[in-house]
């Protein structure tokens, strides 16, 4: 299925506009909701993940994700309006926030005050607990899932593609998929339990990267490194 500019989609409901970005499983379009007239963001998966031997695997994480969304309703947590099917794939329609991921708005050489970063981190760390209380993992907090909504000092958690179930009882899903720098040790090794600590690791991981610019040592070679020097601006004047 060609996903061009101008296609249509659930009979006219959906116009694709153009797309938003491609990783290795998903793929975002900017589009026209024409019942409402108003942009929104769809999400699906790749074409070529078709014919891997695992994609029903990936169809049911999917599905994983945009339940997760529907059911964590938070002003910090990217809002979902609507799934379909469409020759044999499944899309997630959501929310399109206009502005820049926070990775972009340093990359673009904007210096943050403390109290800037630590306000956003306080809204994501809200956001997660939501998240964590309805039994599930991000997995994938890092600069570039979060957006800052144009004009305000809102931030947006997005792409919950890699989250997992937390259930007692429900055997937690590895993954070869994740974040250098962002994710902590025991999420690169498929023998270690994960819990709610995995996603504050990579939360206080992002503020580093807010407040410094530089991407944090990757967990997995942390324990054998020293403890870096205190940051300037925590140290006493």
């Amino acid at each position: 299925m060609n996903l061009t500019a101008g296609v249509v989609l659930q009979k006219g409901k959906y116009t694709i506009d153009r797309i938003l970005g491609q990783g290795c499983f998903g793929i975002t379009y900017r589009a026209i909701h024409h019942h409402f007239n108003q942009i929104v963001v769809l999400k699906t998966l790749n074409e070529s993940l078709r014919q891997h031997q695992d994609f029903p695997k990936f169809q049911h994480q999917f599905i994983t994700e945009a339940h997760l969304l529907a059911n964590s309703g938070h002003p910090n947590i990217v809002k979902v309006w609507d799934f379909f099917e469409e020759d044999e794939l499944f899309f997630i329609v959501m929310d399109y926030i206009p502005g820049q991921n926070l990775a972009e708005l340093i990359q673009s050489g904007h210096n943050l005050h403390p109290n800037q970063a630590t306000h956003y981190m306080h809204q994501i760390a809200s956001a997660l607990s939501v998240v964590h209380k309805n039994g599930f993992l991000h997995r994938d907090i890092q600069p570039k899932n979060i957006i800052r909504r144009a004009g305000t000092n809102t931030v947006v958690l997005t792409d919950f593609g890699i989250a997992c179930d937390l259930t007692p009882g429900i055997r937690q899903t590895h993954t070869n998929l994740f974040s250098v720098g962002y994710s902590p040790p025991e999420q690169c090794n498929p023998q270690q339990k994960l819990s709610p600590t995995t996603d504050i690791y990579a939360l206080t991981a992002t503020l580093y990267y807010l407040l410094t610019g530089k991407t944090p040592t990757p967990g997995a070679l942390r324990l054998s490194q020293a403890v870096p020097q205190t940051l300037n601006f925590l140290q006493k004047s």
